[in-house]
């Protein structure tokens, strides 16, 4: 496959680009993002809202860490005020991002949308209904083999109402956010200093691999989920694509864990799961790739080279 350059240059192409203004961009960014979390963490704590984390600390001396874990998704899934901690903390890190690429003249997000300088809404909004159907199938297509396999029917249950709110809303930011930080400023920063597009993608992907703590199995999905959207992002020239890939699926996740119980969301991955996951996340990406050959959106680059094929887990 081609990877065009035009996306993975575009924080070069800045006027005031230096090739050490990513590296301030990201000890600024890291800074606010922890003065930002300070801040959420103390309004949280003074507000007698419970979160998971706090769960964590106050029950992991009296049971086990399977337990713990369970209780902690309990309580997440069980409301809108348990998930929002959890995702909001991981929102935090756009705004942080924002300032620090502005700070140190790097253009801002528009540099980070898209080579047209912005994110183009019209294709997220051409996006989300096909690429939603096809993980909504997938995933039930999951389920059922999971439950042929094991003999047995998951108990399905409906998510409050607070907790389906909070996903829709929050869980297409949480993921836009490390669409920005991963395909977008990890990506153009290795692209600045790199002129062979494969190895910003591959060192992406790996630094994605590598902020999730699956087992090995559920690391390689992993693995293959940020190859694919870093292609994506390359191939269209911006993060819309990755970005509604990363959401649905996180979405589906979410809302599938909720239904069929909290070990769904915190269970070791198979070899099984993990070809699932990897055949639903390649259909999903022919999926895109077709629509955005059709529309027309594919991008024409001039100095382009092979990358290597390769071979879910919440993408969060």
């Amino acid at each position: 496959m081609l990877l065009p350059k035009t996306y993975l240059v575009r924080m070069k192409e800045q006027e005031r680009y230096r090739w050490w203004k990513p590296i301030v961009c990201f000890l600024l960014a890291g800074l606010l993002f922890v003065v930002f979390m300070a801040i959420a963490m103390f309004a949280l704590g003074t507000s007698g809202v419970l979160s998971p984390f706090e769960v964590l600390i106050q029950d992991a001396d009296s049971i086990t860490t399977d337990e713990l874990m369970e209780e902690a998704m309990d309580l997440m899934t069980g409301s809108g005020l348990g998930i929002a901690p959890l995702l909001g903390s991981i929102i935090l890190l756009l705004p942080a991002l924002w300032i620090a690429m502005k700070a140190t003249r790097l253009g801002g997000l528009r540099t980070l949308s898209s080579v047209e300088g912005h994110l183009r809404w019209k294709r997220i909004g051409r996006l989300i209904l096909p690429v939603l159907l096809v993980f909504a199938l997938g995933n039930a297509a999951e389920l059922e083999i999971a439950s042929v396999l094991s003999s047995e029917i998951p108990a399905f249950s409906l998510p409050s109402l607070s907790y389906l709110l909070t996903i829709l809303i929050l869980v297409p930011v949480q993921s836009a956010t490390e669409e920005y930080a991963f395909r977008g400023f990890l990506m153009q920063t290795f692209g600045s200093w790199i002129p062979i597009a494969v190895i910003p993608l591959v060192l992406q992907t790996v630094i994605f691999m590598g902020s999730h703590t699956y087992n090995i199995w559920g690391l390689l999905s992993i693995l293959v989920f940020g190859l694919i959207a870093g292609v994506l992002a390359l191939k269209t020239g911006g993060l819309e694509a990755s970005i509604v890939f990363h959401a649905t699926n996180n979405i589906c996740a979410f809302l599938i864990s909720a239904a069929v119980g909290a070990n769904a969301m915190v269970a070791e991955a198979t070899i099984l799961d993990m070809t699932i996951s990897i055949a639903l996340d390649l259909a999903v990406f022919l999926v895109i790739l077709h629509v955005a050959k059709k529309q027309g959106w594919l991008v024409d680059g001039t100095e382009e080279e092979h990358v290597p094929s390769a071979p879910r887990h919440m993408k969060s």
